[in-house]
This record gives C-alpha cells, structure tokens and sequence, in this order.
C-alpha cells in the first residue's frame, strides 16, 4: 500500500478568489463538487473574468496525449512520479477536467484520492474564474466597430452588435477596465443604449439611444461582474397612516450576460442612504433581507428601496450617498448526474459535492413510466427557497439504450421538505425503463458570494 508514503497533506493550487473551499470529500465516484464561500459575505475580488479562462486553456495538439501520460503515471511506483503527475496535471488548468477519467473503484486507492483532490482543486479554479469580473485592455484609437468587437472577444459576453454604427474612431485607455464601465463608455461614445428588462439569450441587444436619454456613465456602481443603476425615486405620503409614508428608490441590477445568478437577496440592515451632513435614513423594514429570482433568459432584476419617512417630511439638503450589499449565487457550467440500472430494485443516488439526486422509484403509470427523483441541497442555508426553483428548472431526461435522447412528457414537484425537492418526471417507454439512464443536469459548482455596491450623487424624487 502507498497510502502511508504520500504524507503530503491537502496541497492548494493558486485561485484567482481568495475565500472559495470545497466542501471536503466528493465520495460519489464523479469527481464534482458545488462550491459554496467559506465566508457567507466577502468583499469583491476583482479579475479578468472569462480573459482568465482563455489563458488557463492548454496549448498545443497533443494535450488530450498530456493528460493520457500524466493520469497514467498517477499509478506509477515512485512517489517522485505521482507527485510530479499531479502537480502537472494542476498546471494544466481547468480546461482538462472533461478530459479526466472518471473516479470508480476499479482504481488504486491512491490514484483515486489525487484525481479526486485535483478535480475540486481544478473546480475551484474555474469557478474563481467565474465570479471575478471581466477586465478589459485596450489602448489607442479605433473605429467603434472595432472596439464593442474587442469588448465581445475579450469578455465572452454574446452583444448583438448593430449593422450601423457611426463611422468615428474612439480614444479608449483600459488597462484592466470592468466590462460593464468599459462598455457604459462606449455606448455613451456610439449614442446608443441597452433596452431594459430583455432577453440576452441571443445576446446583449445594443440599440440607438432615446433622444434626451441621460449618459450611461457616472449614474452606475460597479460590483464585481454586476452593474448597480437607481432608475427610479418616489417620495410616498400615506395620509391616513403616516408610519407608512416612505422614501423610494428602484434600483436595477444587471450583469454580465455569460452569467446566470439563481437569486439575488438583498439585507435591509446593510442598506444605508447618507446625507451630506452625514446623518442617515435607516431603511423602513431593517430585518428584511428580500430575495428576487431572475426571469428566464435575463441579465437584469428591479429591486426596490424603502426608506422611513416621517409624514411629508423632506429629505435632507445636500448630495446623497446610498450603498448596500446583496448576495448572489453563480452555477459553473453544466454537468451530467447520471443514474443507471432504472429496472433494477432500490434506490440509487448520485452525489455531486453538496448536490444529491436520487431516483426512489420507477412504476408504471397508465401508459406512461413515472420516475420519481429527489433533489437536495446538502448544508443549505437561508436561500433554499431559489435552490428549490433552480432544481425544479434544470432539464431531467433519459437516454436510450443507443444513447437516444427521451424526453420526459410532464413533470410535477411531489414534496418540499427541508433542503429537500421531490420530483416526478412521466416517459413514454413502451419497452419498459430497462437499458435506459436517467440524467439530471446541473452546474458542476455553485459559488454563493456577498458583494459590496456604493453609488453617489443619488437621484432625489
């Protein structure tokens, strides 16, 4: 046995997010974790985004011929070899994880140990990637067309970039800029403007500018891959209950389109609106903390803001400063959870990091088969209530014996318990469920991360 000569302890690969920890043993034989922050809130980490992923990609033709060598010599007799195996596969980046081989017990128990710490250590290299901000770098004077061309290319975010633009170059000096700030900049240099509350799903639409539409610039914070802008302030008088009255802001919250946030919920006691003087309005329901899920296909929410207002009181004379905190979670890319043996007695479970998917039963029902799965969160904390919509919304189906995609004909949600989704999924299987898998589909990794947002000079009603 090698177990008593590696005595090298948990190693740590360098990550671009400081605070992100896997949760310590993914024993599921698959290799993938859901990552969630050490620390519930933690201060933005700024990165390069998807321009990080582009350089963690390994070069050359014969990569796929790498990896064959160095899992091989995983099982080598010389420690020397092992250890050097593992330390070139960490070095090769998170673009290597598909191309690892699958965990089962038919491996030596060592060789099964260090793929699996190289695939958390790997997962949370990408999902450190995710959740940092794209940066952008570009320097010079360039035709406009050029510039919104560059700011696709280096963020991987998908713009539907108009046919007509105006035919000018643009000065630009981004050393490492935010995409959203770079981008806000160039919309303001194009006289064009991004529609508010629409599908992103074939890309950000880039549209003319209203007439009279203020700049896009100065009006916006900046939080990590998130923009922050208040689009709407009223001041509300309830005469016949003036402990109602309020002070209120609609604030917009948009992200970077190659994300896809499950939730975002925002804590009334971290929400602060400063006067000049530096008194404050405290918030009109300080223990709230209201969590707003976005629509299918969108890059952008509408929160709201609600100040105590005494009666028809004003607000203080002088710029206002308001600034916040909301917690986001972020999937990493999609994988595959998948159950075998559907014909055979017994429950069957697959556990992905902290995601668990089982299928309890399978019975015929009518003419249909139904299949009943259970989805659950493990070490949930306050936001279950996204996690079961999210579970709910990613796609169930089966595959066939020669692989054939099947897909399931009504679905319905059978128990919410705890951190706990039951579903029930109905396939037409006119041969019976034998020979056929079922697949659950889900991000690899979650990262649940806090971030900090400030914006000056705010709009009074």
């Amino acid at each position: 046995m090698r177990r008593n000569e590696m005595g090298m302890g948990n190693r740590r690969f360098s990550c671009a997010t400081d605070g992100i920890a896997m949760n310590r043993r993914n024993r599921s034989g698959h290799g993938l974790a859901v990552l969630r922050m050490t620390a519930l809130w933690m201060s933005v980490v700024t990165g390069c985004g998807s321009a990080c992923l582009a350089q963690e990609e390994p070069s050359g033709t014969d990569t796929q011929e790498q990896v064959a060598g160095w899992v091989a010599q995983l099982d080598a007799d010389s420690l020397e070899k092992r250890e050097a195996a593992e330390r070139a596969l960490g070095e090769l980046g998170p673009a290597i994880l598909s191309q690892l081989p699958p965990i089962d017990d038919a491996m030596a128990p060592e060789m099964r140990i260090r793929l699996e710490r190289l695939r958390e250590q790997l997962e949370a290299r990408r999902v450190s990637q995710l959740v940092s901000p794209t940066r952008i770098r570009l320097a010079g004077s360039y035709p406009l067309r050029e510039v919104i061309e560059q700011l696709q290319e280096q963020s991987g975010n998908s713009l539907q970039i108009p046919d007509e633009l105006p035919d000018r170059k643009m000065e630009v000096d981004w050393q490492d800029e935010l995409f959203w700030k770079a981008l806000d900049q160039w919309l303001d240099e194009a006289g064009m403007d991004i529609p508010p509350f629409v599908s992103v799903e074939a890309g950000l639409p880039i549209r003319a500018r209203t007439a009279g539409a203020p700049p896009r610039s100065g009006r916006a914070a900046y939080a990590g891959p998130f923009r922050v802008e208040l689009a709407e302030a009223m001041a509300v008088h309830h005469v016949a209950s003036p402990s109602q009255s309020r002070w209120e802001w609609k604030a917009w919250f948009s992200w970077e389109p190659r994300l896809k946030p499950v939730f975002l919920q925002f804590p009334m006691r971290k929400l602060v609106l400063e006067a000049a003087d530096g008194t404050s309005l405290q918030p009109a329901a300080p223990d709230a903390s209201p969590e707003y899920q976005p629509a299918p296909g969108a890059n952008q929410l509408e929160a709201v803001f609600a100040f105590a207002r005494s009666g028809a009181a004003s607000l203080p004379e002088g710029a206002l400063k308001m600034r916040g905190t909301f917690q986001t979670a972020l999937p990493g890319e999609t994988v595959q959870a998948t159950i075998d043996a559907l014909d055979e007695p017994g429950r069957k479970v697959v556990q992905i990091g902290n995601l668990s998917v089982s299928v309890d039963r399978i019975r015929k029902n009518g003419k249909l088969y139904e299949i009943n799965a259970r989805i659950q969160l493990l070490q949930a904390q306050q936001t279950m209530e996204s996690f079961r919509s999210w579970a709910m919304n990613n796609e169930a189906y089966l595959l066939g014996p020669e692989g054939e995609r099947l897909e399931n004909v009504g679905w319905q949600t059978t128990s919410l318990r705890g951190t706990e989704v039951g579903l029930s999924y109905l396939f037409d299987l006119a041969d019976g469920p034998k020979d056929h898998r079922f697949v659950y589909e889900a991000p690899g990794a979650v990262a649940e991360l806090g971030l900090d947002w400030e914006i000056s000079d705010v709009p009074r009603p």
